[in-house]
């Protein structure tokens, strides 16, 4: 049994590149916002979804406090689609803080 154990252990030494995957996911939220609204706001939850605990914790609060129901995608308008501008700024300003995208190592200032 514990050879089992070892071998199961060392199958997933890999690290998921995670940061790789939101910076994936928010090109396609980029892509979706002025043609497809109802995968921009799906997009937008799943990146929700997709984000640390506590960031999650954060999304879904706001959320709450813009008052957009989850999975209604079928009633957006302009004033629904600016709440989800907004929830995704907040999200990916949260994303920044935390150095998960914009990693402050990769900007470049210019003077």
């Amino acid at each position: 049994m514990i050879k089992d154990e070892y071998i199961k252990k060392e199958k997933y030494q890999q690290s998921i590149r995670y940061e790789d995957i939101i910076a994936g996911h928010i090109s396609a939220i980029a892509k979706y916002r002025d043609e497809k609204t109802k995968q921009y706001a799906s997009s937008v939850e799943t990146l929700i979804l997709m984000c640390p605990k506590e960031i999650r914790k954060d999304g879904f609060k706001k959320m709450e406090e813009l008052k957009i129901i989850r999975c209604d995608y079928d009633n957006i308008n302009n004033d629904k689609k600016r709440q989800y501008d907004d929830l995704w700024q907040y999200i990916n300003e949260l994303l920044e803080d935390q150095n998960l995208i914009f990693k402050t190592g990769y900007i470049k200032t210019y003077q």
